[in-house]
């Protein structure tokens, strides 16, 4: 890989690490309930796009693999999640 891309990639793995820091922030401190389920969907989802650029920066599938998965499982997260605050059984 280029040297150009190589910094790319690097620059935005950091940025991306960063957003997801400050999502898991909300997750912890977030005002409403609402608003920490999104952020929860929201940071594995930037987790999963960290492991994809991990992925390209290493050139192994197997972060690929596992970025597939948490984004599937943070899908199924947020299903359940919205659900379960639609008829107030969870986060009380």
């Amino acid at each position: 890989m280029s040297g150009w891309a190589t910094t790319y990639l690097w620059g935005a793995f950091w940025v991306v690490a960063v957003l997801a820091a400050a999502c898991f922030l909300v997750v912890a401190l977030g005002p409403k309930k609402l608003d920490r389920v999104l952020a929860t969907d929201m940071a594995l989802i930037l987790v999963a796009v960290d492991l994809g650029l991990f992925s390209a920066l290493d050139e192994s599938a197997f972060y690929m693999d596992t970025a597939l998965l948490i984004a599937i499982i943070s899908y199924l997260v947020t299903v359940v999640l919205a659900r379960q605050l639609e008829s107030g059984e969870v986060l009380r």
